[in-house]
């Protein structure tokens, strides 16, 4: 690890995205704690992933791991993680994959059901992430997902360029994107000029693009926790990555990064202050975002949530104007778009992935909420992607 500052971020990271982040150099360190399992079962999947290099992982049918190999020869590992029901049934399936005796399924178990659910293309997005903002890698999707070779990028040989090399500094310049105060984060940034092309200086502009790309990971994930909806947030990054890469000067990137720091406060401020709802609806929109690879059903969330079924049926259909069944089906298929856009996955496995009982009844719902099927809606994504460049 670089610096204790790396160590903060690592923390940061964890806890912003809910996946478990552990460093192997020598001993293990682990950056969010998720029981004391956690140690035995990280170990296990290193040891599995032994000598393989940088790269997102399937050891199991939906269970997934990703692995960074740092220029200082350690590794950091990213999950492991999972859009599968945590059944023992599965678990015992998981053991057996990392070779463990199968008397800890019921660890693993309980371990799954402690992490969010994580899909590759998120999973993916972490690794990048974090390789640009703490050692300068550039890492495409197409390098890391399961079955492609990972990129090594000549970046790692040469010393890190860091956007801050401050902990405290980017905790308080997001926690002014959390709680969504955007006049006090561009007070901000004009008293630290950060990023002000004047005050960084540098030859090489492309060399801020990797550390850039990962802060709006970070900001969009941060906006996120602040009650700015994922399918926005996530729609934003995508927007503002493609014109950071696209980006021809240092004061080009400049501008974009504040935009994109100032925008997504702004967001936040103006989501929660025209946020009406009661704590009801806003509890359930949390607990369906945070379960979206169940088989989720009204009942289900009432009894999570310490609700009778009728009660919160009623409650959720007079204040939205929506079921809350038709709300749960909204949000899948929102996250199916997502997935089809971003992520090479099979339509099958999509369907999997989400909680749908069948390939037929996923196409079947897809096509009535956005009025073409899963594989016109993936073949418009990457054509319209295209052109684009």
């Amino acid at each position: 690890m670089q610096s204790a500052a790396s160590l903060d971020h690592l923390n940061e990271l964890s806890w912003l995205t809910g996946v478990p982040i552990a460093h192997m150099s020598g001993e293990l360190h682990c950056a969010r704690t998720t029981g004391s399992y956690y140690p035995i079962l990280a170990r296990a999947v290193l040891e599995r992933l032994d000598g393989q290099p940088t790269a997102c992982y399937e050891l199991a049918e939906g269970f997934f791991a990703a692995c960074l190999r740092t220029p200082d020869h350690a590794a950091l590992l990213f999950g492991p993680v999972s859009m599968v029901k945590a059944t023992h049934r599965y678990s015992q399936q998981i053991a057996k994959a990392l070779q463990r005796p199968n008397s800890e399924a019921g660890m693993i178990q309980k371990y799954l059901s402690e992490v969010p659910p994580c899909s590759l293309d998120r999973l993916a997005m972490l690794l990048r992430m974090t390789a640009g903002m703490l050692f300068g890698m550039e890492l495409p999707v197409s390098a890391v997902l399961p079955g492609e070779p990972a990129v090594h990028s000549a970046a790692i040989d040469r010393p890190t360029t860091m956007i801050h090399d401050n902990a405290d500094y980017e905790r308080t310049l997001y926690s002014y994107i959390r709680f969504g105060n955007a006049a006090a984060l561009e007070q901000f940034l004009s008293e630290t000029r950060s990023l002000d092309p004047i005050a960084v200086g540098g030859d090489d502009y492309r060399e801020f693009i990797g550390p850039l790309i990962a802060s709006v990971g970070v900001a969009s994930h941060t906006a996120n926790e602040g009650g700015l909806p994922y399918g926005i947030a996530m729609n934003m990054a995508d927007e503002y990555i493609r014109r950071i890469q696209r980006a021809s000067s240092m004061r080009e990137l400049y501008g974009i990064h504040r935009e994109m720091l100032v925008s997504y406060a702004r967001l936040v401020e103006h989501w929660e202050s025209n946020r009406a709802e009661s704590t009801v609806v806003y509890r359930v929109r949390g607990y369906v975002n945070q379960h979206l690879s169940e088989n989720l059903t009204t009942q289900d969330i009432a009894d999570a949530l310490g609700y009778s079924r009728s009660y919160l049926s009623a409650h959720f259909t007079k204040e939205t104007g929506m079921t809350l069944s038709g709300y749960i089906l909204q949000k899948k298929i929102e996250e199916a778009k997502r997935m089809l856009a971003t992520s090479p996955w099979s339509i099958q496995r999509i369907a999997d992935a989400l909680g749908f009982s069948s390939q037929g009844w996923f196409c079947t719902v897809f096509k009535r909420q956005t009025g073409c099927s899963p594989s016109a809606f993936r073949r418009q994504r990457h054509f319209l992607d295209e052109g684009r460049y």
